[in-house]
């Protein structure tokens, strides 16, 4: 049941000279990077990509945002080690494999064609992660709180389905998303992985697999590891 929290920390346990994570929120509105150093867990960069295209709540790819991330940690894309990404609509790895087909269309903008960039994309990166919306929202919370432990509150609608939680979590392609592969995401970190999942209380949960989170509650607590100071999601 721990295994969440131990995919977690293992992401942040890279050896060898300035190695980076990558966290992305891609795809939705509020696109988002943050590149981690990935030995001390330290923030070396975040943003929004609203911050470079100057429109509020921008959603797209991220790779000028990697780039630009990358770059100030004085790095280059071959030192991340790591990708967590999120997108709570789809998996991401089938919507990438995608990409291509829509960029050669003759009605393709500049946007669609720019995720192609491998800035976006990261291709080369050894380890790929997804994590679920919900626990994104935790993780970001806790890992930038000024407190040794808490309780992070997520309010939002639009979080991942219950079926996803489980399933996928389980290794099982997601509910109606018959272009999936595990092989293509290997990893998946969810809710369902967390120590307790099984017995939490599930408030006006209903039967349905399509059922969607609204509100979640996590806590959390510092953790020191490698050389720094780190927040786990309990």
């Amino acid at each position: 049941r721990e295994m969440a929290v131990a995919t977690l920390s293992s992401v942040l346990a890279v050896t060898t000279p300035p190695r980076l994570v990558v966290g992305l929120n891609k795809y939705s509105h509020d696109a988002a990077a943050t590149v981690l150093d990935a030995n001390s867990g330290r923030i070396r960069y975040s943003a929004a990509r609203e911050r470079l295209t100057r429109k509020k709540h921008d959603g797209g790819g991220c790779g000028a945002l990697v780039a630009a991330g990358v770059a100030s940690a004085g790095a280059t894309l071959l030192d991340v080690a790591a990708v967590v990404a999120n997108n709570h609509h789809a998996p991401i790895a089938p919507l990438e494999r995608r990409l291509a087909a829509w960029a050669e269309s003759s009605n393709a903008g500049d946007e669609m064609i720019s995720r192609l960039d491998a800035a976006n994309l990261l291709p080369e990166v050894p380890r790929r992660i997804e994590m679920s919306h919900h626990l994104a929202h935790a993780a970001a919370a806790s890992a930038t709180a000024p407190f040794d432990s808490g309780l992070v509150v997520v309010m939002d609608g639009m979080g991942e389905r219950r079926s996803d939680l489980v399933g996928r979590a389980a290794g099982a392609a997601p509910l109606d998303r018959v272009d999936y592969s595990a092989a293509e995401w290997p990893e998946y970190v969810s809710d369902a992985l967390l120590p307790g999942y099984d017995t939490c209380v599930q408030a006006g949960a209903t039967t349905s697999d399509a059922a969607r989170e609204s509100e979640s509650a996590y806590l959390f607590e510092t953790v020191v590891a490698r050389g720094g100071r780190r927040h786990r999601v309990l």
